[in-house]
């Protein structure tokens, strides 16, 4: 009866709603409810009214009769209504009658509900849940805290959660947060922590791992993977495991769990290098959604291979993995802070590391490193999700900064910097507050860094101190003293820096700036410099007394204050002035030498600080090859020929400091892109003064006789004595030698007499015969080619050697001269002599035993053909012999597709002879890996800034310009390729095990707990006497020790001295008793260990009564004894020849020999004792029923203890 009148107030409740619906269509007017509010009234409150008590007693009478459809109607009118109390009842309702609406139901919810009318209706059933506990309750309010990230809903809905899982309801809490991603997260965590707090399971948390290394964490991995502590007796921690259980597939966790502690034991314990690489994948999976680990455990992992007790390779491995992974997933859990601050910080300033990264990028030099953690930290930085987050990350780094200022690494500071900057560039709206502010203005207050360390430091700090103004809406007024005194100075800095257009003076900044009494004297003898300048630029009026006065003066200065940055780039200016040379040798001419013995004092010291200084050089060669080129007959008095012959030998490089600064000059290039910040801080960048240096060489030496020659011998003199054959890399040997020696060879060929040449050209011949590496082959290949094409008599040298039939001694050698030979047919000036005779030698070649030789002649043999072709020589072209053979040879795969080697040594020695060819040409790229020192560029620098000079006395250079250098799209060969990064794991969990992971030195763990009732001891002592080669006797060593022998005896302990012996035994003798036992006393030693210790002496020979490895038979001879006296074994093996002696095999109380199936007799001694130790080993484990690794090894020990222990559970 009930029933039927709830549906006759369903339907006619539906009716009235339909009929509204119909006029409002009708009428256009909207539908209203209002005239009918106090009949929708009466009808609810009796649907409240009776509801409960019909669900309660018969939920499926009410749903046949249409409870449903009048819920329905509920729904709709409460929620036009907005009383989210009598809609959240309804809800429940509905869920009570189908479990399955529940969903639905939170559907309705987001749907109808704004965030605050379901954050109110969260709170609501918060109580009623908080009271009475009941599922349908907490999976509406689990749908709803799933909207509420950041509320205490989701909190205090936790706890409750939590608390049911410590009272045994852990099977049903899963069940209804399984499709809850976020609260299945939540409560995975707490699970573990939870598990942590106990104390029976505590050693299974990661927590413990970080006290100690291998000694300490070896019994806490072997309690984790036997699981003892798994049977905990309290049932706080049984509940949360039966949570965790149903929460997710068991194999799912146990595989995780397993894999993880693989993971920890290679990447800790193990520490093979190798073995840590192959973990990449799984540290991927750990760092993803997919790992059902808390995120704690991954930085408990990434910590502790962190740590500074680890090997450096290995921390670079780890720490690079994080710079170049997305830790998305990770990053905003609890404990990442910590793990950034110790020990990921620490390890990410090490110097070592950003030296080591920092290479040449195209015209830049880059650290890579301090780019990676740059990127890292911004990511950090953009992906918190409030203010409280950044702030966390913020002043972590920041305080980071300003409590390692005096040890911090310089290009380390200002990466971070550049990395925060970047990461609050891309926040909006995140309030954070003003503290931080004060702490990046002390930071650009550091007044201890170099000048370019300084203007990037305080640029990155602005950028900084801005974006902070604008997220914590401070203003300066509210900030202290003393912050806004460092803002004033941060701002006049930042000024400067974009006005400055060279850093030449310091005092229109000096009373902000406060500069040192150092900086003030530079001020000063930059000033006194200028002022010389100006007079020797205006015409010198001095005497030679006075100008010498002047010149001292300026030049103590610079020694005096170190041979500070501005004046190196500036004092060469004045000292090596044209006016200044031609008083010189005008002075010189009368007989005082003064001025220009200053001047060689002063270059021979200015070349010595280039060395350690190299962006000293390009200002000092730049003034000199302007004044010298003016004033040639200066080149004798300065003694140029040892200065030039010297910089070949030892170009200056960059030191590391040097490069470092280099790659700040990169960052400044991208703050401020329009600025040419090379040459504001050090003048002419290096590569110009090795374009200045080359073409100073290419003129002088046609100006000042004597020149060139005197540096071609002094090159030639050292090449042409090395040994034969020489080393590979010898550190003697520059490529700007060989260079240097072309120029100056061009130069002499017009000058020299033809005997004089055809002596330099035996020595060219002489170093190609020796010169192992390609690209000095190369060039010594384009000096003999320019000397025979300039003198044809001179290409007898070669064609002799060419034609001998002895490929064996030099193959190199003659594939040189085939190349020579080639480049000179092509020449306008040879002939078809010439190119048939090359023809025939080619063609024999062709056929050499020599692989070299045969490859370079095929090479050859068509380009030949080819030139023959173009200069219409019949008598080769029409030779079916030579056609044939170049079809074969073109018709080959590696002709049609040939090495990247070929390519880059082609040489055409007439138009391919130019300083742009020199220099970068695509030879550069043939065995070395550093860039070119100089190039094109530097070269149409030079010429550019020669306009401003009266050059028309000026010689031209030997060699020309030439046109750029053609190179095929693609990368710079000179530049390493950045690692990819690494993306976030795509693996599915259930196939964890596809790929294995070694586990070498892990071996230990497999060992079954301590806590095993106690068992003879097994003792084992090999004796290896009668093995007298020190190879053997260290692998003997290395079996002993691996397979637990308590000693090992020798003929003579010395041996362990041996290195045969050291580089077999790998170390294994530290951890073993070496003994001496000569091959006399053998047999009285066994006898005495047999009657007064009770051991038992095992012999391995071939004999007639040998019971055979594997056999039943030898376990039982070794173990039928009883007692202890089964586990004391004497093994003896015997030597290499004639194995043990019958004196000694009469001692053995069982003989052994190992089952063989191939044809040959014996083994190694070393291996037959391992197959030996290993067996006996075995037989021992077995008899004692241990062994086996985790669960298995303790259920097995379990199931024969006498205490009826409860079986263990997994």
């Amino acid at each position: 009866v009930l029933g039927a009148w709830l549906l006759y107030k369903a339907f006619a409740l539906e009716m009235l709603i339909s009929m509204l619906q119909a006029a409002a269509a009708i009428t256009g007017m909207p539908a209203s409810l209002d005239d009918m509010e106090q009949d929708l009234d009466s009808i609810m409150t009796d649907i409240c009214r009776v509801l409960p008590a019909l669900i309660g007693k018969n939920g499926s009478f009410l749903g046949m009769i249409g409870a449903s459809p009048i819920l329905r109607l509920a729904i709709v009118y409460f929620e036009k209504r907005s009383r989210p109390a009598e809609l959240a009842w309804c809800l429940k309702m509905a869920a009570g009658i189908n479990g399955e609406a529940t969903g639905a139901a939170a559907r309705v919810l987001h749907q109808t509900l704004d965030p605050e009318q379901r954050l109110s209706l969260s709170i609501a059933l918060l109580e009623q849940l908080s009271s009475v506990y009941d599922e349908v309750t907490a999976g509406l309010l689990l749908n709803l805290a799933t909207d509420l990230p950041h509320s205490n809903v989701n909190k205090i809905l936790t706890e409750i959660l939590a608390s049911q899982i410590e009272r045994g309801a852990g099977d049903n809490v899963a069940a209804l947060i399984v499709g809850s991603e976020v609260f299945l997260d939540r409560l995975l965590s707490l699970a573990s922590e939870r598990l942590a707090s106990s104390s029976d399971y505590a050693t299974s948390t990661p927590d413990v791992l970080l006290s100690g290394y291998a000694q300490a964490i070896a019994p806490s991995f072997r309690h984790i993977s036997t699981q003892e502590n798994a049977t905990s007796s309290l049932n706080f921690a049984s509940h949360w495991m039966d949570f965790f259980t149903r929460a997710l597939p068991s194999t799912m966790i146990i595989a995780q769990y397993d894999r993880f502690i693989t993971i920890f034991e290679t990447l800790v314990l193990a520490r093979y290098a190798n073995l840590v690489a192959e973990c990449e994948h799984d540290l991927a999976l750990l760092a993803s959604a997919k790992s059902i680990l808390p995120p704690r455990w991954l930085f408990v992992l990434l910590a502790s291979g962190l740590d500074k007790t680890m090997q450096d390779q290995n921390r670079k491995y780890i720490g690079g993995w994080m710079l170049r992974t997305d830790l998305k997933s990770v990053d905003n859990a609890l404990g990442f802070v910590d793990l950034l601050q110790d020990p990921f910080m620490p390890w990410a300033v090490e110097g070592t590391l950003y030296v080591s990264s920092t290479k040449r990028h195209g015209k830049g030099i880059r650290c890579q490193h301090g780019e990676r953690v740059a990127n890292f930290i911004s990511s950090v930085l953009r992906r918190r999700s409030d203010g409280r987050a950044v702030q966390s990350v913020l002043n972590m780094l920041l305080d980071f900064l300003i409590a390692r200022q005096a040890s911090l690494f310089t290009s380390a500071a200002i990466h971070i910097l550049i990395g925060i900057a970047d990461g609050l560039a891309q926040l909006r709206d995140i309030g954070l507050p003003n503290e931080s502010i004060d702490k990046v203005l002390a930071i650009s207050s550091w007044n201890t860094l170099s000048d370019i360390a300084s203007d990037a430091l305080v640029i990155q700090c602005h950028k900084t101190y801005q974006l902070l103004l604008v997220s914590t809406r401070t203003t300066q007024p509210s900030l202290s003293n003393l912050s806004r005194d460092r803002v004033v100075s941060l701002i006049a800095k930042v000024e400067r820096f974009q006005r400055s257009s060279r850093s030449d003076s310091y005092t229109q900044d000096a009373g902000l700036l406060q500069l040192s009494n150092r900086d003030l004297a530079i001020d000063q003898a930059l000033t006194k410099c200028q002022k010389l300048l100006t007079t020797l630029d205006d015409g010198l009026e001095w005497d030679s007394t006075e100008l010498l006065s002047q010149l001292q003066d300026l030049y103590t200065d610079v020694a005096f204050l170190e041979y500070p940055r501005q004046l190196l780039l500036t004092s060469p200016r004045v000292c090596f002035h044209p006016e200044v040379l031609r008083r010189a040798v005008d002075s010189g001419r009368s007989g005082d030498r003064q001025i220009a013995e200053f001047l060689q004092s002063t270059l021979t010291q200015l070349a010595q600080v280039a060395t350690r200084r190299s962006f000293a050089f390009a200002p000092l060669i730049v003034s000199l090859r302007r004044a010298l080129l003016t004033v040639p007959d200066a080149a004798g008095l300065l003694n140029m020929q040892d200065f030039l012959v010297t910089i070949s030998q030892c170009p200056p490089q960059p030191n590391v400091d040097l490069i470092m600064e280099y790659s700040m000059l990169t960052i400044l290039d991208s703050i401020a892109p329009g600025r040419v910040n090379t040459a504001i801080y050090y003048g002419f960048p290096e590569g110009h003064g090795f374009a200045a240096y080359l073409d100073l060489i290419g003129r002088l030496g046609a100006q000042y006789d004597g020149l060139a020659m005197g540096i071609a011998n002094a090159i030639l003199s050292r090449w042409k004595q090395q040994k034969d054959p020489p080393p590979s890399v010898s550190p003697w040997k520059t490529t700007l030698q060989l260079q240097v020696l072309l120029v100056c060879l061009e130069l002499a060929h017009t000058s020299e007499s033809l005997e004089q040449l055809g002596r330099i050209v035996d020595d060219l011949l002489h170093i190609l015969a020796l010169e192992p590496l390609p690209r000095y082959r190369h060039i010594v290949e384009w000096m003999v080619a320019r000397m025979q094409l300039a003198h044809l008599s001179l290409q007898s040298h070669s064609r002799k050697l060419l034609a001998t039939r002895d490929h064996h001694s030099n193959p190199k050698f003659l594939a040189s001269l085939m190349k020579v030979g080639v480049m000179l047919a092509g020449t306008p000036d040879s002939t078809e002599d010439l190119a048939s005779n090359l023809a025939m030698t080619f063609v024999s070649h062709s056929a050499s035993s020599k692989i070299v030789v045969r490859h370079e002649a095929q090479w050859s043999f068509p380009q030949l053909m080819e030139v023959c072709r173009r200069r219409d020589w019949t008598t080769i072209i029409q030779n079916p012999a030579y056609t044939t053979l170049e079809d074969y040879i073109r018709a080959l795969p590696r002709f049609g597709d040939p090495p990247s080697e070929r390519i880059m040594s082609a040489l055409d020695p007439m138009k391919d002879h130019s300083l742009t060819n020199l220099t970068e040409g695509l030879w550069t790229q043939l065995d070395d890996t550093r860039p070119p020192l100089t190039g094109r560029e530097d070269f149409l620098r030079l010429y550019e800034a020669d306009r401003q000079y009266f050059t028309d006395t000026w010689p031209s250079c030997i060699m020309h310009l030439g046109p750029p250098i053609s190179r095929a799209p693609g990368p710079d060969p000179f530049v390493k390729a950045d690692p990819e990064p690494i993306q976030a794991s795509t693996t599915s969990l259930t196939n964890l095990e596809s790929k294995a992971l070694q586990t070498k030195g892990t071996a230990y763990f497999a060992t079954p707990s301590t806590s095993f009732p106690s068992t003879p001891p097994h003792r084992t002592i090999l004796i290896s006497s009668l093995v007298d080669n020190a190879l053997n006797l260290g692998g003997l060593s290395r079996c002993a020790e691996i397979f637990g022998a308590e000693a090992l005896y020798v003929r003579d302990p010395r041996v362990v001295a041996d290195k045969a012996f050291i580089s077999v035994s790998v170390s294994s003798h530290n951890h073993l008793a070496i003994l001496p036992c000569g091959v006399e006393a053998l047999p009285a030693l066994l006898e005495a260990k047999k009657r007064e210790e009770g051991w038992r002496v095992v012999g391995i020979e071939q004999t007639d009564r040998s019971l055979v490895v594997g056999s039943r038979e030898l376990g039982d001879a070794l173990l039928d004894r009883g007692g202890e006296e089964e586990s004391k074994i004497v093994l003896v093996v015997g030597s290499e020849r004639e194995g043990i002696p019958a004196r000694v095999l009469a001692v053995c109380d069982v003989l052994v020999e190992i089952p063989q199936v191939g044809v040959t007799r014996s083994l190694n001694v070393q291996t037959a004792a391992a197959v030996v130790l290993f067996e006996l080993g075995r037989l021992r484990r077995e008899r004692d029923g241990a062994g086996k690794k985790g669960v298995a090894g303790v259920r097995r020990f379990k199931e024969h203890a006498a205490d009826g222990e409860t079986e263990l559970q997994s």
